[in-house]
């Protein structure tokens, strides 16, 4: 399934989002269907997802779901780069929710050590 994932980001690349979206929804598909929705793989194609609204000029669409996979996805691993695409996109957009947003992740890290 990880090849879906790498052919929707390169699909998004170049500018194919329909068929980039659909390759999206197969792989969410797959992974609810064999029960990997809580899955490294589930998530990063939902990130993907993120980055694909955000191509598309879904700004506001692009930041709150990627807003929700920081809070629901737990890999320490992807964590930091997903704060930090949120953050970039808060930015780029001149949102005054960047302050907000950097104290929440702020509190997060604290209260979790």
């Amino acid at each position: 399934m990880r090849h879906l994932l790498q052919s929707a980001s390169t699909l998004r690349k170049g500018s194919r989002y329909s068929q980039a979206a659909a390759v999206l929804h197969e792989l969410k598909f797959l992974c609810v269907e064999s029960g990997e929705q809580s899955s490294d793989l589930y998530w990063l194609g939902r990130l993907e997802e993120a980055k694909l609204l955000r191509a598309q000029g879904q700004h506001e669409m692009a930041i709150s779901l990627a807003k929700y996979i920081s809070k629901e996805y737990l890999s320490n691993e992807e964590s930091p780069g997903v704060h930090r695409l949120v953050g970039k996109w808060l930015a780029e957009t001149r949102s005054s929710k960047l302050k907000n947003y950097f104290r929440e992740v702020l509190e997060t890290c604290c209260f979790t050590w």
